[in-house]
Order: structure tokens, then sequence, then C-alpha cells
């Protein structure tokens, strides 16, 4: 897959496909991120192992710092809809909790 980055006239191949890229400590995991674009927001569902603080940072291919939110996770399964409004590319996305650290890549296409 390629990715052009019109502003910049620059071309990127993504060589992985995965949705998880890596994994750090156990304390978070079933992650299922996606962009609703009917609703404008970042969908995401994920299961704790404990109450804990998380933070989302947002990130574009460049490594630019979007957004982050704080995330409040109780034990078990946990929804979040948060409200962002993205164009068509590639994000990754970084949660980081005191026993865990998940990247995962966002495709939006519009």
């Amino acid at each position: 897959m390629y990715i052009a980055d019109l502003v910049n006239q620059k071309v990127y191949q993504v060589t992985d496909t995965t949705t998880s890229i890596s994994e750090y400590g156990n304390d978070v995991n079933n992650v299922d991120m996606s962009f609703n674009q009917n609703e404008q927001s970042l969908q995401m569902n994920l299961t704790s192992k404990s109450n804990n603080q998380a933070t989302l940072y947002l990130y574009d291919l460049k490594g630019t710092l979007i957004t982050a939110w704080k995330l409040s996770l109780k034990s078990g399964n946990n929804t979040f809809k948060l409200p962002i409004n993205l164009t068509s590319g590639i994000y990754l996305s970084n949660i980081n909790s005191v026993n865990a650290s998940l990247n995962i890549k966002i495709p939006v296409i519009k």
C-alpha cells in the first residue's frame, strides 16, 4: 500500500498491515479502534484488567502529535467515542497506562 502526501509531494510505502504495532504489558487488551466518519469520532473498545488511568495519543505519519485524551479505564470492557475531525490517511495511536503501552494504526478513508 502507498500513501501520497500531496502537500509535500512525497509517497510513502506502508509495509506492515497489522493493526497492533507493539505492546508492553498486558493490562489493556482486545483493543478495537476505528474512525466513524458520520460522527467524526474515533470509536474505541478495549478490555482492562484493572481500574486505571490511561492516555491516548494520536499522531500523523510524520510523527506530529495531533491530540491526546485522558481515559478512565474500569476493570472489564470499556467503550469510548472521542470526537475529532480527521482527513484521509493513516494515523498512529499510542495508549499508555501504568501497566500497558500499545501502538495501533488507524486508517481513515473518506
